[in-house]
C-alpha cells in the first residue's frame, strides 16, 4: 500500500509511516506531491518518488483516495492505474466509523459531509471496478485479486 501524507490529526492507534505520514500544512507544501485533494479541512496526498518507486518495484500497489485524488493519479499513471470505487451506505459508514472508535460528533460531521459532497454516488472515472463495502475483506481481496489477474 502506499501511504500518503496528510495533514489531518492523527487517531488512536494510528502510526506514523504507517496509517499516514502526519505532517503540517507547511511541510506539505514543500513536498514533491503527485496527487493532493482537501477533505473534510485537511489535505492529503502521494509523494511522486514514493509512487514512482512503488511502480517500478511491484507489480502490484495500492492507495486509498476520493474520486477527486483517483482522477489526479489516472490522468498521471493512465496505463497502470485501475479505479476501485467502494459503495458503500450511510448505515454501513457509521458501523465502520462507530468500530474504529470515533465519536458520535465526528460521525454525524463525516456522514454530513459525505452527503453534500455527493461521495455515495458512484463517480465518473474510466474503467471503474465497483467493490461492495459490504462484503467480507476476504471476498472483496478474492475480486480484486481475479481482475489484477485478468488485467495481466
Amino acid at each position: 500500500q502506499l501511504v500518503s501524507f496528510t495533514t489531518r490529526k492523527k487517531r488512536t492507534g494510528e502510526v506514523h509511516g504507517e496509517d499516514y505520514y502526519f505532517v503540517d500544512e507547511s511541510e506539505l507544501e514543500n513536498l514533491d506531491i503527485v496527487e493532493e485533494t482537501s477533505y473534510s479541512g485537511n489535505k492529503y496526498g502521494l509523494l511522486r518518488e514514493v509512487v514512482n518507486k512503488f511502480l517500478g518495484e511491484n507489480n502490484n500497489t495500492y492507495f486509498i483516495a476520493n474520486a477527486d485524488g483517483a482522477k489526479q493519479i489516472q490522468n498521471m499513471y493512465p496505463d497502470e492505474t485501475i479505479p476501485l470505487w467502494l459503495k458503500t451506505d450511510i448505515s454501513t459508514m457509521r458501523s465502520r466509523m462507530y468500530l474504529r472508535g470515533d465519536s458520535e460528533r465526528n460521525i454525524q460531521k463525516r456522514i454530513l459531509y459525505a452527503v453534500d459532497n455527493d461521495e455515495l454516488s458512484q463517480p465518473d472515472l474510466e474503467g471503474l471496478v465497483v467493490l461492495d463495502a459490504n462484503k467480507t475483506p476476504e471476498e472483496l481481496i478474492k475480486q480484486v485479486l481475479y481482475i489484477l489477474k485478468r488485467r495481466g
